[in-house]
This record gives structure tokens, sequence and C-alpha cells, in this order.
């Protein structure tokens, strides 16, 4: 945004835990560009399988690795016709369980 002198002024910015407390859940976005923190931990409560933005997989990200629930979370935001870009490890692709299931749901 720098590169097309696009002001910092002009962006809604919070630093809180997206998934638990998000400030946009009723917005929807043309794109989205993110970097979340790899592999990191997260509550994984079962209250999210009630969430909108979880509820349509059946499983929920596991405890130890939060990478699939950003990108649940990304893609309930997500116009129509918008566009992901986000930098994952590449094992995310690999992982089984709870993560390979909600990545068959994805690419179905």
């Amino acid at each position: 945004m720098l590169i097309h002198d696009v002001s910092y002024k002009e962006f809604d910015i919070h630093n809180d835990d997206t998934l638990d407390h998000t400030h946009f859940k009723d917005m929807m976005f043309d794109s989205i560009v993110v970097n979340p923190p790899y592999s990191s931990n997260w509550s994984a409560n079962p209250k999210f399988l009630d969430d909108e933005r979880f509820s349509a997989y059946g499983k929920l990200a596991p405890k130890s690795k939060v990478d699939y629930a950003f990108i649940q979370h990304m893609i309930y935001n997500l116009n129509d016709n918008g566009t992901i870009t986000v930098v994952l490890p590449h094992e995310v692709l690999f992982r089984g369980a709870s993560e390979g299931v909600i990545r068959k749901y994805l690419i179905k």
C-alpha cells in the first residue's frame, strides 16, 4: 500500500484475537491479504462448531495448529468473487485428521 501512496489512516486496524473477538464478522471483502502466525495455538472451543465461520466444515482446526481456522475465517469474510492471499507453511497441505477433513471440504 505504501507503493501506491495509500495512507495508513485509511485502514481500520485492530490488534486482537480475530477468531475469538472479530471486529469484522459481518463485513465482506474483495481482497484479503494475511500472513498469520504459523501453527499457533488457539482455543478450538466447541462453541465454534455453531459459528457460521466454521460450522459447515464439521470439524475444527486442532488446538495446536490454528492455520485452517484462519483460512475458514477469511473465506467467511470474502465476497463471492474475492481473492485471498495467505502465506502458510507448506506442511499445511499434508496434515491429516481434522485439518484433512477441512482441506477436503475446501477443494470439493
